[in-house]
């Protein structure tokens, strides 16, 4: 096995069995709707512990009072959904952050071990990891 084939394995593998965010993390929360614009949303700049949420055109879509609440959007916006629930009060943010995160890592610590075992001698499994997120349009903070 090459790695590129190594990478689209894994891609089909991870792509088959992807949880959603943020639905699939969210318990016992009580949540409200938020339109997103139905675009893929990034991490702009921090001004005075505010984080600026951009979409693709830079255009400020939201206004964070903290990185985590940034996360939350940023993740969410993956499948450029048009609407997502989100936890009705701030403090409910960081546990569901915490368990999609906890859940990346897993990902990766997989994708790391898979690659140690078929390339011994691999050079790269940082790249690989890298790849298989960006083909997945996934974002790790």
């Amino acid at each position: 096995m090459t790695e590129k084939e190594f990478i689209a394995v894994w891609v089909k593998k991870v792509a088959e069995s992807m949880k959603n965010f943020p639905t699939d993390f969210i318990t016992n929360t009580p949540v409200k709707e938020v339109e997103l614009p139905a675009t893929r949303l990034n991490l702009g700049a921090e001004l005075f512990g505010t984080f600026e949420i951009i979409d693709n055109k830079g255009k400020t879509f939201l206004t964070a009072h903290s990185l985590t609440e940034a996360k939350y959007y940023i993740y969410a916006s993956r499948t450029k959904p048009a609407r997502i629930a989100v936890p009705e009060t701030l403090k409910s943010i960081p546990p569901v952050i915490s368990a999609y995160e906890n859940y990346l890592d897993g990902m990766i610590k997989s994708i790391l071990q898979n690659y140690n075992k078929e390339f011994p001698d691999g050079k790269s499994p940082n790249e690989a990891v890298t790849q298989i997120f960006y083909q997945l349009d996934l974002v790790r903070f």
